[in-house]
């Protein structure tokens, strides 16, 4: 499946991207592993009847691995480069960072990466789009 909407050319204004950031690379930034354990929706204790028009009966999973031991690595300085534009986000989040994929191309480029939105279609059992 395609982007549903592609990203957009410009930034948005007040945006501006990282400097000195790797490319995106999956062949050397992806680890791509199913989870161990998967749950659905039934399995939550949902009725069948309560399911039946849903996209997917997927409910939760394991954790399970996206990113190779450098994309890692990657994510986590882009993280830390992000640090500036967090927000406080209610009594229960302490911070929170929007617009990153406006600012990281890497982010962006993970986002939108077709294998991760295969692999996560393949769990949810239903066909989705990338999006960041």
């Amino acid at each position: 499946m395609s982007i549903a909407i592609p990203f957009p050319e410009k930034l948005p204004e007040g945006y501006q991207w990282l400097n000195q950031e790797p490319i995106f690379d999956p062949l050397k930034h992806l680890a791509l592993e199913l989870p161990r354990q998967m749950f659905s929706l039934e399995d939550l204790g949902y009725a069948p009847e309560e399911i039946q028009d849903k996209a997917t009966t997927f409910g939760i999973s394991e954790p399970f691995r996206i990113l190779s031991e450098e994309g890692s690595r990657i994510l986590l300085e882009i993280a830390r480069r992000l640090k500036p534009f967090s927000r406080r986000a209610g009594n229960r989040i302490e911070n929170t960072v929007r617009g990153g994929c406006y600012r990281s191309r890497w982010l962006r480029d993970l986002c939108t990466s077709q294998d991760v939105c295969d692999l996560m279609a393949s769990i949810y059992q239903t066909e989705i789009s990338p999006h960041t």
